[in-house]
């Protein structure tokens, strides 16, 4: 079914999905249980196409006065927007700190059962905090954190299961900073410790200076990608593995002089591609999502022999897939060809 024709981009959460239209605003469908969709609490589900609550902005280029979205992302239950002024909202649950809002309003609703202050509407969120500079302790389990004087601007966003990441526009002179917050289980945040950070938090492990151009989140882990086609990752690909615990280089890919293009992670796996037509991924693949023949995981980076030679322009992994869109040159035609006809069929059933 054909739901809307001026749609930008989407992200899909566990049990809903934010649509970006190209005129810059937002809208969505599905399950509006903790505000995920961005609705007033009383809408809690809609399977039609509804606009989402958004904040008047006195300096926009919308004519209505509201902000103008380029970018969204999706967890399980919160959503992430970004305005092309560089200044992020999120809406949905704020069970683990996920909307950066500073809390969580945990509450008790009856003696045995808690509830918490999420978000029915997508909200700016301008507090980002750093490591305070007067904390000398080695202890990074309880380092302080102070609120960072001036304003940030945004250039990317990204969502895991519970947790986020924004990624600073870059600025004259100056590198580019990651910040992250939500749920910290199994190092995801990147500040070497499992707590929960309910403001943007700037990961400190990074290298100093570092000029960034992407970020990326699966389920339990975090990836950032450099403007000289270097990744980083922190966190975990399988559940009871060992976790990362702050951003680490991938040796694989950086030290045989692959230049990454595009990079991102599912509930289980990470997958790369490069300039010269390589992908690259590794984790767990119980569906055959990785693409390696016979394999269904791969602890370590590996090469999908099926996509050799082929340059993707961008990727996409979700719960049990991933996705690969592929430049159409003479390399791609030795790939089968999607019987559209077939799918539009199958739609109708």
């Amino acid at each position: 079914q054909i739901i809307a024709s001026d749609i930008s981009t989407a992200a899909l959460g566990k049990s809903h999905t934010i649509f970006l239209k190209t005129d810059g605003s937002l809208h969505a469908l599905g399950q509006n249980k903790s505000g995920q969709c961005g609705w007033r609490e009383s809408v809690k589900q809609s399977g039609t196409l509804k606009p989402c609550l958004t904040p008047a902005m006195a300096k926009t280029d919308g004519d209505n006065g509201a902000p103008v979205f380029c970018k969204i992302a999706c967890g399980e239950d919160f959503s992430i927007a970004l305005d092309n002024q560089g200044i992020m909202y999120t809406t949905g649950s704020s069970e683990f700190g996920q909307l950066g809002n500073g809390e969580t309003g945990e509450y008790f609703v009856t003696a045995n059962k808690l509830a918490f202050a999420n978000a029915y509407g997508f909200l700016p969120r301008t507090i980002f905090h750093q490591n305070d500079e007067n904390d000398d302790s080695r202890n990074d389990q309880n380092k302080k954190t102070t609120v960072i004087p001036f304003s940030i601007k945004i250039q990317d966003i990204a969502a895991g299961k519970h947790h986020a990441l924004a990624l600073e526009a870059p600025s004259e002179g100056n590198g580019t900073r990651v910040f992250t917050w939500g749920c910290g289980n199994y190092g995801v945040l990147g500040h070497n410790r499992q707590k929960d950070e309910y403001y943007p938090r700037h990961v400190a492990f990074m290298p100093r200076g570092m000029s960034l151009k992407k970020v990326a989140a699966g389920a339990n882990c975090s990836l950032a990608l450099t403007t000289q086609g270097h990744v980083y990752f922190w966190g975990v690909t399988k559940s009871g593995g060992e976790a990362v615990m702050k951003p680490q280089l991938v040796d694989a890919l950086a030290n045989n002089q692959h230049v990454v293009t595009h990079l991102g992670a599912g509930s289980s796996c990470v997958a790369c591609t490069t300039n010269v037509g390589n992908t690259v991924v590794w984790g767990q693949g119980p569906y055959g999502e990785l693409g390696l023949e016979g394999k269904k995981s791969s602890a370590k980076p590996a090469f999908v022999e099926s996509l050799e030679g082929l340059i993707a322009s961008d990727l996409a992994c979700g719960q049990g897939s991933i996705l690969y869109v592929i430049k159409d040159d003479e390399n791609s035609k030795k790939l089968p060809k999607v019987d559209l006809k077939a799918v539009e069929e199958s739609l109708k059933k």
